[in-house]
């Protein structure tokens, strides 16, 4: 789990990082105001897939759920933003929606085995 919450550290930090990057473009450019909205919207995504990144790394079997919602959340969010501003930032959409989903299946992965291993 430390490993994952150091990747999802780091996307969150890049995805925060070009969501600052772009919102300085939009404003000095007089972008629309969902524009705005959505780069809020994936702002505040981005900053919550840092923070559970950091609890992976704190408290890597406490922060399970928060990480859970978190990368449900992310989904949600980018697949949004592909659907209405397809053009916004490619590899950032796709690193918002794939990274996720492969979040999602490492937790459910490890879920798998420890609900397995305490069967045993």
């Amino acid at each position: 789990m430390r490993i994952l919450g150091g990747c999802a550290a780091l996307v969150g930090g890049l995805e925060l990082l070009n969501v600052i990057i772009a919102s300085g473009a939009v404003g000095r450019g007089g972008g629309s105001g969902t524009g705005a909205a959505l780069a809020g919207l994936v702002g505040v995504v981005s900053t919550l897939l840092f923070a559970s990144g950091i609890a992976l790394l704190v408290r890597p079997r406490g922060a399970i759920g928060f990480a859970r919602g978190t990368a449900l959340a992310a989904l949600v969010a980018f697949a949004l933003l592909a659907a209405v501003r397809p053009g916004f930032s490619m590899a950032s959409m796709l690193l918002g929606i794939i990274f996720p989903i492969v979040m999602l299946g490492v937790i459910a992965r490890r879920g798998a085995r420890g609900a397995a291993a305490a069967a045993r």
